[in-house]
């Protein structure tokens, strides 16, 4: 009897436990304030990003029609590095959207003033730095049928404290944009250090299991 009632117990814990797990969250950034110079923004979620040159806008609203476009507001930086950063604490970075920084508009002519490449250095709480660098594709045709923007997904981005997206390439610019940035903040926070009720169930269930064993060994 004991044992079925330990075992039940067991099978409950398991069954709650995903609630505890964190999930991707992907960056909000259509509240944005559309403009340059912008110096840092902070999502919805508590995340900064910070960039000398840091700039938001959404492609269709660009006045030369040379912008980058999926629809959306996104960043962009002016041929300097953005750093992104959660308040101190510690975050994986997932995956997110790079485009160019400017684009032409004639079909299949090479874009202006903008990156070929965007390096992505993170850095763990102990300092230690990861790096990898993506290529941007060069299709970059405005409000046309191609998409500006392609998905670059991170391997082993964790526990992070910073991450720095840099232009590199081209030599007549190094502007990029970006968009959708997915990150996983490592400790889940919750509103007014209210336990979630997958918590206080799991809580719960823990300190049965805990008495039947005593009851048991007894």
């Amino acid at each position: 009897m004991k044992s079925n009632l330990l075992a039940t117990l067991c099978i409950a814990i398991t069954a709650f436990a995903p609630l505890a797990i964190a999930t991707p969250i992907t960056l909000e950034l259509n509240n944005l304030n559309q403009g340059n110079n912008l110096g840092s923004v902070t999502t919805s979620e508590g995340f900064v990003f910070t960039a000398d040159h840091l700039g938001s806008r959404n492609g269709a609203d660009c006045s030369r029609n040379d912008c980058p476009y999926n629809g959306t507001t996104y960043l962009f930086s002016e041929s300097t590095p953005i750093s992104l950063a959660f308040n101190g604490a510690l975050f994986s970075l997932v995956n997110f959207d790079g485009g160019e920084g400017f684009v032409t508009t004639r079909k299949n002519a090479p874009p202006i003033n903008t990156a070929g490449r965007i390096e992505v250095t993170g850095q763990r709480a102990d300092l230690s730095t990861i790096t990898q660098t993506f290529r941007l594709d060069g299709e970059s045709d405005g409000n046309g049928d191609d998409r500006d923007f392609q998905t670059f997904t991170l391997t082993n981005f964790a526990d992070l404290i910073k991450v720095t997206f840099t232009g590199v390439d081209r030599g007549q610019g190094t502007h990029f944009s970006l968009d959708n940035v997915a990150v996983m903040p490592t400790k889940v926070i919750v509103d007014n250090d209210v336990p979630e009720p997958g918590s206080l169930a799991l809580s719960g269930l823990a300190l049965l299991a805990a008495g039947a064993v005593r009851r048991k060994a007894g």
